[in-house]
Parts: structure tokens; C-alpha cells; sequence
């Protein structure tokens, strides 16, 4: 149960007249609801202030996959931020091939980066969960990892001993170690069990080899319980754990649609196991 209550201080932060025009407003309390908006910013998100010959220009970015993710930016996302800060966007195919949000706004800007602390520019290998959140109530870390967990973390089921990808894992694999070590923090302090590790991984756009630091969760009783106290807000993951809880396997490499025409009963989830799917 959430029982402290920290404020911000948000008196400095300054609204440009776009801000101001447009009716942007700022948080004034860390809710659960902020608390998961910046998770899915450490793992999708990112923003910059660049100076031009107009001026400066505040600039954010969130986007993910094209089809799998389509229905979480329209129906979760967009809403979210027009409940933490007035902002009326929509949701859009992007020019680097996924869907997501962008915008400019320099008091949103101001307050992730003052307010927040989260990072400028390139986060890759040094973004971290802000100190402001660690120290927060469970019910507020939750919220955040559950908002890390839909942008970084997948779902994915094994054979293992059977003929179907019945054996669940969850895993995250990210380059920053201050951030992987603060998720298992939290997982920790939920009682979790997970394996992690530190492994090498070859980048074939410079074919330089770079550091991953990755956990994982297994098992039925941890994929339960991660439904149970975490949860998840991307259809993306839902759809698998519904199928799985379904049919006590959930087949790999489907997409969203499919997994909803499983649900509906229109394909059954063996013909994915067997290279194609047949209605039934």
C-alpha cells in the first residue's frame, strides 16, 4: 500500500508559449502512474535539447514495434500522457520503421530532466532507474518495473521437456549494469528468483563485440506471479499469457494478430507449433 507521499517542487520549471497554448501541465506528486510513464521511457524513450539558429528545441521520442506494439501506444500510452500532462498527441508510423509518439515541449523536457533526472542524448549504458523512485513505496516501484517490463523485457516460451512452447521465461537484456542491477533490486525485494549474468554479444552493424548484462525469470510459478504483482498494460505480453493460460503452451514467433484470432478460437495454436496456422 502506497503511504508516503513525495511532492515535487515544480515552481522553476518554465513553460514555453507553445506549452502554455497547448494547456501542458506537470505532476506535482510521484504516482503510480508517473512512476510506469518513466518506465516505459528507460526502456523506449528517449530526449534531447538542441540548439538551432531558431532557438532551442526541446524534442522526446517514444516508439516500438509497428504491429506488435500499434494498440499499446493508441489505447495505453497516448491516454497516459494526457492524464499526467494535458499533452493531446497521437500516437504514429515513425521514419525509423516503428510506432510510436514524438513531440516538443520544453516544460515535459524540463521535467524529466530536473525534476526526474533522467538523462539527455545517448542512455544506452547509463541510464538507471532515477534515485527519486528507488526510495519510493513498493506499489510505486512496481508500477515503474511494470512500465520497464513492456518495453524491455520479453516473454517466451520453451519446449524443454515437450513437444510445445509450454516452459515460460521472462528476460531483459540491456547494456547499462547500474540498470539491470537496480531491476533486480526490486525483483529481490518482490522475492523473485532469477538468473543473471554478464555476456558478450557481437553488433553486426560494426561488427564490434559489446557487454549485455541479462536476467531471467522462469517457470510457471514465477510467469503467475509476475501476472499477479506486476502485471502488464502491452497487449504484446498479455496475449501470451492468456494463450498460455488457455492452452498450457503459447506457440513462438506469432504476432499480436494472431495471437487474437487464437483467443477467439479462429486458429488453433498446434498448426503455429507445426509452420503455419489452419483454422479450426
Amino acid at each position: 500500500m502506497c503511504v508516503k507521499k513525495i511532492v515535487f517542487d515544480i515552481s522553476k520549471i518554465e513553460f514555453s508559449r507553445k506549452d502554455l497554448k497547448k494547456g501542458i501541465t506537470l505532476p506535482t506528486t510521484l504516482t503510480t502512474e508517473l512512476a510506469e510513464d518513466i518506465g516505459i521511457h528507460l526502456g523506449d524513450g528517449s530526449m534531447n535539447i538542441f540548439h538551432n539558429p531558431h532557438g532551442i528545441d526541446y524534442f522526446y521520442k517514444c516508439s516500438g514495434h509497428t504491429e506488435n506494439e500499434k494498440e499499446w501506444y493508441d489505447s495505453f500510452i497516448v491516454p497516459l500522457k494526457l492524464r499526467l500532462f494535458n499533452l493531446k498527441i497521437q500516437a504514429k508510423y515513425l521514419s525509423d520503421n516503428t510506432y510510436g509518439i514524438q513531440f516538443r515541449s520544453k516544460a515535459i523536457i524540463t521535467f524529466y530532466h530536473k525534476i526526474i533526472n533522467l538523462p539527455l542524448g545517448n542512455k544506452v549504458k547509463t541510464i538507471d532507474i532515477p534515485k527519486i523512485l528507488k526510495t519510493a513505496p513498493l506499489c510505486v516501484k512496481i508500477s515503474c518495473l511494470r512500465g520497464i517490463f513492456d518495453t524491455d523485457f520479453s516473454l517466451t516460451f520453451k519446449k524443454k521437456h515437450k513437444n510445445t512452447h509450454y516452459y515460460p521465461v521472462i528476460s531483459c537484456s540491456v547494456a547499462s549494469k547500474p540498470f539491470i542491477n537496480s531491476i533486480k533490486n526490486i525483483l529481490t525485494e518482490l522475492n523473485f528468483k532469477f538468473f543473471d549474468g554478464k555476456f558478450t554479444s557481437l553488433d553486426k552493424r560494426t561488427n564490434h563485440t559489446k557487454i549485455i548484462y541479462g536476467l531471467f525469470i522462469s517457470g510457471k510459478k514465477q510467469l503467475n506471479k509476475w501476472f499477479q504483482l506486476v502485471g502488464s498494460h502491452n497487449p504484446n505480453h498479455i496475449t501470451k499469457f492468456e494463450i498460455w493460460k488457455k492452452f498450457g503452451f503459447c506457440p513462438p514467433k506469432t504476432d499480436l494478430n494472431q495471437r487474437k484470432l487464437i483467443l477467439n478460437d479462429i486458429i488453433n495454436p498446434l498448426s503455429l507449433e507445426n509452420n503455419g496456422p489452419r483454422e479450426i
